[in-house]
C-alpha cells in the first residue's frame, strides 16, 4: 500500500487568509509562552521587533506603490501627520510629496 499524498492547495494564498493563520500562531504562541519560562518572554519580544520591522517593509511597499499618506494613516486608524512621522524615516523613497 502506498502512503497517501498531501493535497496541496491549489494556488497561492491570499493576503486576508495569510493574515488569519498569523493571528491564529500569534494567538497560540501567547499561550505558550504564558505557560513556559519567563525567558520565553524575551525571546518573544524579539519576534515582536520582527513583526514591527514587516509593519514598516510594508508600509514602505505601499509608499512604493504610490499609496498616499492619509489612505495609510487610515488603514493604520491613525492620522496621515501620525502615520508619517512614525515611517517617514524608514521609507526608502523619497518623500517629498505630502500625499
Amino acid at each position: 500500500m502506498t502512503p497517501r499524498r498531501r493535497r496541496r492547495r491549489r494556488g497561492p494564498m491570499e493576503t486576508p487568509e495569510y493574515a488569519d493563520m498569523m493571528e491564529r500562531l500569534v494567538r497560540r504562541y501567547g499561550v505558550r509562552v504564558g505557560d513556559g519560562d519567563p525567558v520565553d518572554l524575551t525571546r518573544m519580544l524579539e519576534v515582536k521587533a520582527v513583526f514591527d520591522e514587516a509593519v514598516r517593509v510594508a508600509v514602505r511597499g505601499q509608499r512604493e506603490a504610490d499609496f498616499k499618506w492619509s489612505e495609510i494613516g487610515a488603514a493604520l486608524g491613525t492620522s496621515k501627520q501620525a502615520a508619517l512621522m512614525r515611517f517617514r524615516a524608514s521609507s526608502v523613497t523619497s518623500d517629498t510629496r505630502a500625499g
